[in-house]
């Protein structure tokens, strides 16, 4: 990753800078952003595959 972005899981922010990974389980509410004008670069991996829309 690359730059800065926001993550929120449900009423918790957590801020991802270069070199941060993360996990969590896929029910818990979350958004995430970048929060700034600078290009933000991320890998997003989910496994296994659970959309429900």
């Amino acid at each position: 990753m690359n730059g800065e972005v926001e993550l929120r899981l449900g009423e918790v922010l957590i801020i991802l800078r270069t070199g941060d990974s993360f996990s969590y389980p896929s029910m818990i509410a979350h958004r995430f952003r970048n929060r700034t004008n600078e290009e933000a670069i991320m890998v997003w991996a989910m496994s296994p595959v659970r959309i429900s829309w």
